[in-house]
């Protein structure tokens, strides 16, 4: 089943880590994708925790699956555990946090930038500069 939606996508996103199995795995879904949905448009992004295993610089490992990381998510426990404990989303909990910056250029990235539209002051005088 995996491959039937694999080959009705547009956008296939692969979270990389920097670890000898994480480059095994990685070239072997940059294979399957190639093969299976060579339409779609293959996104690579580097994640943060790598655990217990030994880890490859960025530049060994761009270079072993043939491609720079299109993003980056960093791992910081910190924001994540402020959301969970307030029962709020990350980006409301952490608004500032270099997580939420990563997630927010990876949307830009897969979705393309929409303007910011300003925000919209409801009581407020009309300015008169």
């Amino acid at each position: 089943m995996h491959r039937v939606v694999l080959a009705a996508a547009s956008q296939v996103v692969v979270f990389c880590e920097h670890s000898l199995a994480g480059l095994r795995d990685t070239i072997r879904l940059q294979t399957l994708v190639r093969e299976q949905a060579p339409q779609a448009r293959l996104r690579l992004v580097e994640a943060g925790a790598t655990g217990e295993r030994a880890p490859i610089g960025r530049s060994e490992f761009e270079k072993g699956i043939g491609k720079s990381l299109d993003a980056r998510l960093s791992y910081d426990p910190k924001p994540a555990s402020a959301a969970s404990n307030s029962g709020q989303p990350l980006p409301a909990a952490a608004p500032r946090s270099a997580i939420v910056r990563e997630l927010r250029q990876l949307t830009g990235l897969l979705v393309g930038s929409a303007p910011v539209a300003a925000k919209s002051r409801v009581f407020a005088l009309p300015s008169l500069w």
